[in-house]
């Protein structure tokens, strides 16, 4: 079965630790890796792609630990990924499956297949420096699969997005995880609410969850209300509670926020978001 394991992982950056004793299996499926920017999301995905080396700990990805024969397992698109702006579309993946060998034949076929696969056919003669940021991100993901990789390591991938592209990226991504392992990690929880199979959450180098979502929004069931709040009492309202979301209403401002005490006859409780699940998480480590 494809696996990663990961086990005992610690990573520092001179005297900063990064990672702490990382212990994580991730089997076929898409794998959300959620935490703020600087949580140590990039870290540990260079870890597991073999960008940068191991000093404490062990990675195994489908078996092996061998750098090298994990770089012809993974396909990988980082956060910060481009190519050269004067190509076309399909010449930059002819040119990227030449460098990594692959046959003309069998590279011509995998190309025409992946043009369809991230809805790029129809541009396939634009030059890459007048795509789209989600077109990009798309040509990104076609790269990373010409060597059918068995895992796919994908970092930010929806950063900068709009929301119809966020979602076309997404609902991709959940397709590949049907035959693939698909690491995706993100500081957006909406992300990864209806695709994530499974949800890792990562909290200054240290792994906090690792988990179905279903079971994170299960054990944040309570905890969670909205109330009506008047706009001169807000300020006061936010120093007392942890408002993740707010709405501008006739009437006032109707706050979403996280309370763990006794709840005031006001406030009425609603089902966590995994954003708020994922606050409440954070907030109760922190505490």
């Amino acid at each position: 079965m494809n696996s990663i394991e990961i086990k005992n992982l610690s990573f520092t950056y001179g005297k900063k630790k990064v990672l702490s004793d990382i212990n994580i299996s991730i089997n076929n499926a898409l794998y959300g890796l959620l935490g703020k920017n600087g949580a140590g999301k990039t870290t540990l995905m260079k870890l597991i792609v073999g960008l940068l080396p191991i000093k404490t700990g062990q990675i195994q990805v489908c078996g092996q630990s061998n750098p090298k024969e994990i770089r012809r397992l993974v396909g990988y698109l980082p956060q910060d990924f481009d190519f050269y702006p004067e190509m076309k579309v399909k010449d930059s993946l002819i040119y990227l499956g030449t460098l990594d060998n692959l046959k003309r034949f069998e590279l011509n076929q995998r190309v025409e297949m992946l043009l369809d696969l991230v809805n790029l056919n129809q541009d396939r003669n634009k030059k890459v420096k007048s795509l789209s940021g989600g077109m990009k991100r798309r040509l990104g993901i076609a790269q990373s699969l010409l060597n059918d990789p068995k895992v796919l390591v994908v970092d930010e991938p929806t950063a900068g997005l709009d929301p119809e592209e966020r979602i076309r990226f997404r609902n991709l991504l959940g397709d590949l995880a049907t035959e693939k392992i698909v690491l995706f990690s993100t500081h957006i929880a909406s992300d990864l609410e209806s695709t994530a199979t499974k949800l890792g959450i990562l909290d200054s180098g240290h792994f906090i969850y690792d988990g179905s979502v279903e079971d994170l929004l299960n054990q944040y069931s309570g905890g969670i209300y909205e109330t009506l709040v008047n706009r001169k009492d807000l300020s006061r309202f936010k120093e007392e509670y942890l408002v993740f979301e707010q709405k501008e209403l006739a009437n006032g401002i109707m706050v979403s926020f996280i309370h763990t005490g006794r709840p005031l006859d006001q406030f009425k409780r609603i089902s966590p978001s995994l954003e708020s699940a994922y606050l409440m998480k954070i907030h109760e480590r922190r505490d």
